[in-house]
């Protein structure tokens, strides 16, 4: 997963502060552990992947200082790096927030004695603003064989329900790092790019239907020929809606790519 690091390094060049050597190494890491998760599926490797994650956020949140996250500000929509610092410092600062969404949406399910339980039904208190970070740490965190199935669901459920713009970096980053990975080897690529185009779909803005766009155009590379499904047929269905519809229909194509072009006209 090297090209993925390669372009997140490529998207960090803007940034305005400085981190110490150790963090920087520690955020290169991460990225690559992040892409890991889409290689050829296999269980065991699947949560060393993921407790490996977990070691590096903790590690990061050590290396940081608080003060720091005063520093980046509104960057943390806007890059990757800077969305991995804000959440290691929250949650170094409130772990018990954090601790509180693995309890209740990671570890338990439903309905134990189900035929296949999945992740609890998710509360309205934690569709909330002070759950967002949270929730987009769930989402960025490679699943482990132990988590409750459809926590993932939860955690795209809850950013969309609270809606803050800023959480589309997260989503829109879940599916690059996707698109990187084998479909055919991997069945949660398939699954998270479906996930994050649902998740999408809640934000009914030019900034959603651009990272929309930019989905699209990386899967559909990732997809074509394969005949397995169609991420454009699929974004279209969710977007058939009127007030879609007029999102898609105003859309400026003046900073947008030759094929985002094309891909805005396959979905009016």
């Amino acid at each position: 997963m090297l090209q993925v690091a390669a372009l997140i390094s490529g998207l960090l060049l803007g940034q305005s502060y400085r981190l110490p050597d150790a963090a920087r190494a520690n955020l290169d890491q991460l990225v690559e552990t992040m892409g890991d998760a889409y290689a050829r599926f296999d269980m065991k490797r699947r949560d060393q992947i993921a407790h490996r994650f977990v070691q590096l956020f903790d590690e990061l949140g050590d290396q940081l200082a608080p003060s720091l996250r005063d520093a980046i500000g509104p960057s943390e929509g806007h890059e990757i790096q800077s969305k991995l610092v804000v959440i290691a410092i929250d949650r170094k600062q409130r772990p018990a927030i954090y601790r509180e969404l693995e309890h209740e949406y990671l570890e338990q399910v439903d309905n134990p004695q189900a035929r296949f339980p999945h992740s609890r039904q998710l509360q309205a208190e934690h569709k909330t603003e002070m759950y967002r970070l949270p929730w987009e740490y769930i989402l960025l965190r490679p699943a482990m064989s132990t988590d409750a199935a459809f926590h993932d669901g939860n955690a795209r459920n809850a950013l969309a329900a609270i809606g803050n713009n800023a959480s589309l970096l997260t989503l829109v980053y879940g599916c690059r790092i996707a698109a990187q990975g084998e479909p055919r080897l991997n069945p949660n690529v398939e699954d998270r790019e479906r996930l994050v185009l649902g998740g999408l779909r809640a934000f009914v803005n030019q900034q959603g239907l651009r990272g929309i766009l930019q989905c699209l155009e990386w899967t559909e590379t990732q997809w074509q020929g394969q005949q397995m499904w169609e991420p454009v047929s699929y974004a279209a269905q969710l977007l058939n809606s009127r007030d879609w519809q007029k999102v898609v229909s105003s859309a400026s194509t003046a900073n947008l790519t030759e094929k985002q072009r094309q891909l805005i006209e396959r979905l009016k």
